[in-house]
């Protein structure tokens, strides 16, 4: 059963960005996911903020830094909900999951065979 890589805390204000940007395209028009759990409209708003605050704590102060550090967290939270909505709706379906936008846990490989040893 295929799963959404959950790692939202782990990733820079820049690299979120990205990540909710890819959400909203390709959850724009998606058929899989005509109710979500966030509209996206709100999802294009945090977006917008984001990105804006984070071109002000570049070269800003503090306080524009922790500005930026809340809407992070905003974002975060947002995507964990539109997560669980993308997961609940596809059920499992690997090729719902990818149409979603997030990124989607490597499948696990059976071990490798280990041959006989030679030489011996």
């Amino acid at each position: 059963m295929r799963k959404i890589i959950q790692y939202f805390s782990k990733l820079s204000p820049l690299a979120l960005l990205a990540l909710l940007s890819n959400v909203i395209t390709k959850m724009t028009g998606n058929l899989n996911f005509t109710t979500p759990a966030v509209p996206l409209l709100t999802l294009q708003a945090a977006k917008d903020l984001l990105a804006t605050l984070i071109d002000k704590a570049r070269d800003g102060s503090r306080q524009d830094k922790m500005q930026r550090d809340d809407q992070v967290k905003v974002v975060r939270e947002l995507l964990r909900k539109q997560a669980a909505y993308v997961t609940l709706t596809a059920n499992g379906d690997g090729t719902i999951l990818e149409s979603s936008g997030f990124e989607l846990a490597k499948m696990p490989a059976p071990p490798e065979k280990v041959g006989q040893p030679m030489n011996v």
